[in-house]
């Protein structure tokens, strides 16, 4: 099957769909997503902030252009969204190409905070969310049925065997959201005590304000000195994964779905000790797949706990592994998608 697909290259990626895709069979062609800021030059840039509004509109047609021809010109049996661009669509131009192809979309990032995208749902042949809590929200919204799709893992995650020397007794992949960084500040505090071996990984500050390196030292004296500032790229992360005894994996606080941290850490065959969630879907098993913590005191305890009980985290982590391997690899995950 022809498949366009489109997304940020972000989402390109971190989910690899060209792999999936690849892996299933279908012939792919992507369509770069990307906002208007991130495809535009420096100069341009301070034009539009100047006043030069047109530059937008100027790009908005110029992309809708490119992506008509590259559906004419592939004519794809499917086209799906990964998430939605409402920065380059208007609905009816979505019409046009709903009225040609079967096209469905997957929200890999909540859409209920967004009410920008109410007037495009409708024209969506079939809806995936990684949220349960958009099922409803779009019922209620515009009697549209949306189907739970969390995000699965992709290649780089797959599982390569123990690590028998790991470099990081606890490590964390991710942005320093406030309700994380808190915690971060308990957890390094006692790493100091404990002499753990703690990493945090994620754009904790912007490099090119060095400043911002110095103030966050000043506001985090115990934190900064276990964080690595920076991007982490998928490969890396996976690295990081293997490379750790402990992976920590805290949610974003709006969110109430199993963000795909989730599972790449799983199918790595790593250890993981997961905020506590109203909802598994059936996915996973607290206790048997992954540790589960309700508060930040109970989360020290299961650290001390699991670094001094090699052999049941060993176990816990092979039957993590055991349970996402394929049933929830973007492979999979994609096909769902393409229904």
């Amino acid at each position: 099957m022809r498949v366009l697909y489109l997304c940020t290259s972000i989402m390109n990626e971190i989910l690899k769909p060209d792999s999936a895709l690849t892996e299933l069979g279908h012939t792919y062609s992507w369509f770069n997503t990307d906002q208007f800021y991130l495809q535009i030059s420096y100069v341009q840039k301070k034009l539009y902030k100047f006043g030069f509004k047109s530059l937008y509109t100027n790009w908005r047609k110029t992309r809708l252009t490119t992506l008509f021809k590259q559906l004419s010109d592939f004519a794809p049996e499917k086209v799906l969204f990964i998430n939605f661009p409402d920065y380059i669509f208007q609905p009816d131009e979505l019409k046009e190409i709903t009225d040609i192809y079967s096209t469905n979309i997957w929200f890999v990032d909540a859409c209920s905070p967004f009410p920008s995208l109410n007037s495009y749902y409708k024209y969506f042949r079939k809806i995936f969310v990684f949220e349960p809590l958009d099922i409803p929200y779009l019922r209620n919204l515009c009697s549209k049925e949306a189907y739970y799709l969390p995000d699965g893992y992709n290649k780089e995650f797959e599982f390569k065997g123990i690590n028998p020397h790991p470099l990081y007794d606890v490590s964390f992949v991710g942005y320093p959201y406030l309700n994380r960084l808190a915690l971060f500040d308990e957890l390094s505090e006692l790493a100091l005590k404990n002499n753990w071996q703690l990493a945090f990984f994620g754009p904790f500050w912007e490099e090119k304000y060095i400043w911002k390196k110095h103030f966050f030292k000043i506001k985090h004296p115990n934190l900064s000195k276990f964080v690595f500032n920076g991007r982490i790229t998928p490969k890396k992360a996976a690295e990081i994964y293997r490379n750790s005894r402990i992976c920590l994996n805290i949610h974003k606080e709006n969110h109430k779905g199993l963000n795909n941290r989730t599972f790449e850490i799983l199918a790595t065959g790593s250890f993981q000790i997961m905020d506590v969630r109203s909802d598994y879907a059936g996915l996973i098993t607290p206790g048997k797949d992954l540790a589960i913590y309700h508060s930040a005191e109970e989360l020290k305890n299961l650290i001390h706990y699991y670094l001094d009980h090699e052999d049941e985290r060993l176990a816990i982590a092979k039957n993590g592994c055991k349970a996402v391997t394929q049933k929830l690899s973007m492979a999979t995950c994609i096909a769902k998608a393409l229904l």
